[in-house]
């Protein structure tokens, strides 16, 4: 399926459920002499969104992705350190917008002893979106370099792994055999 169907089959549902939300808020009003005070209907999204946010805020907290504190009547919250690398993969995952000096390159060299740590780098590369041009070499279109280097040094992994940044001034048969391949199977 291709992306702008894919895309615009997430409109439709989004709307669909947009629908069905605001009928559930007016059941009661299935006759045309039935009226729904907007104010009342603002302040009913307002309370679905807050209840929502408390629900969301403590997923993140069970996670110990992040920390509360409370002051009085206000909530204060930080992120911790699982919640920084959690919030730097995900700016990696769905950057969108093109690397401004042409591609962004990953080379490591991570010693056998740490061959975990490889495997997961590996693994993350490719959830990710980068292309494999050799075992340790790996390459994206996207401009992630400030969340990786960051994730990289929070993760104390930048003394093996190298960021590169430029312009492709070859490319081998190969690339266009791994484009065609990767298109067929997302």
């Amino acid at each position: 399926m291709s992306k702008d169907k894919t895309d615009l089959k997430k409109k439709a549902y989004l709307i669909k459920d947009g629908l069905l939300d605001l009928a559930e808020q007016f059941v009661f009003a299935f006759s045309h002499h039935n009226y729904m005070d907007f104010m009342e209907y603002k302040d009913m999204q307002h309370r679905k969104i807050a209840k929502e946010n408390q629900k969301w805020l403590r997923e993140l907290k069970h996670r110990k992705w992040i920390e509360t504190k409370t002051m009085g009547e206000r909530i204060l919250g930080r992120l911790t350190e699982q919640g920084w690398q959690q919030a730097l993969r995900h700016k990696i995952r769905t950057e969108t917008n093109k690397c401004k000096n042409g591609v962004c390159i990953v080379i490591f060299d991570i010693p056998e002893k740490e061959r975990f740590v490889r495997n997961a780098l590996r693994k993350f590369l490719k959830e990710w979106g980068f292309q494999k041009l050799q075992h340790s070499v790996w390459m994206t279109e996207r401009d992630i370099i400030k969340p990786m280097m960051l994730l990289l040094q929070r993760r104390g992994l930048d003394k093996w792994i190298r960021i590169i940044q430029g312009s492709l001034l070859t490319s081998s048969s190969l690339d266009h055999i791994r484009a065609h391949t990767s298109r067929i199977h997302k």
